[in-house]
């Protein structure tokens, strides 16, 4: 057997007090623990987002539209509407509220840096209708024009707030549960190096709902061409899915 001292646990001390070589070991192991932390630290707040989601119920007023996607225009703004979980206000539930004015008690999902926003509401009983018919407020959109983009289609609950990141393949499966319960997909579209983007709401190029070729494509990067109309800074592109390509 070897008679080497060794350290046995219940022991005050050691046999024999580290050598200077043990010692330049522990510093390495230390000196090398800090370096991957500040790397995974940097890491992190290369993931990080302003995009978040305030808890706190609030009531927004504006105007309803109920397709494709259930949406509130509050003075201007644009917000989608979705429930708390991996799913949006349905159609059926927006409809008797379409083009009316109304209160909605739910909580914002945000990304500051864009135009469109969320609330998220427990269910339909959140909405209260304030007010007869509207005149559709996207009358007063702009005329569409014919664009080809190259970009990501994501879920927008995700990307606006609900989790981050929530971009590319990491994410594929959360994208394609929510757009499977509706969550209007968006196409997002990066400039200067990734450190700005647009995002265009995704629709066929009958206005309606592309939710299967989203579904598809989720969070994988394409080119699409079809044409974008756009409502104060809300861009909403209508393509075909067949024009929609993977890239390599």
């Amino acid at each position: 057997m070897s008679e080497k001292p060794f350290f046995i646990g219940w022991e005050e001390k050691p046999a024999t007090a580290p050598t200077s070589h043990s010692k330049s070991r522990a510093l390495l192991f230390l000196v090398a623990g800090l370096v991957l932390a500040g790397v995974g630290a940097a890491i992190q707040q290369g993931f990080s987002s302003p995009a978040k989601w305030d808890f706190t119920e609030t009531t927004f007023s504006g105007i309803v539209i109920a397709e494709p996607y259930p949406t509130l225009i509050a003075n201007g703004e644009i917000y989608y509407l979705v429930l708390q979980n991996k799913q949006a206000v349905s159609v059926a539930d927006a409809t008797p509220f379409h083009l009316n004015s109304v209160d909605i008690v739910g909580s914002l999902i945000e990304d500051p840096d864009q135009p469109v926003a969320m609330i998220a509401v427990k269910n339909a009983d959140a909405i209260t209708s304030t007010g007869s018919a509207s005149t559709d407020p996207l009358q007063l959109a702009s005329a569409p024009s014919p664009v080809t983009l190259r970009g990501e289609i994501v879920d927008s609950k995700c990307a606006f707030g609900a989790m981050n990141p929530a971009t590319f393949k990491p994410h594929r499966a959360c994208a394609i549960a929510c757009l499977s319960g509706d969550i209007p997909p968006v196409l997002v579209v990066r400039h200067d190096g990734g450190t700005s983007a647009t995002h265009y709401l995704l629709l066929d190029d009958h206005g309606q709902s592309m939710k299967e070729t989203a579904i598809e494509f989720a969070a994988l990067p394409i080119e699409v061409s079809g044409t974008v109309s756009s409502f104060g800074d809300w861009h909403i592109l209508r393509a075909s899915p067949d024009s929609i390509a993977l890239l390599d």
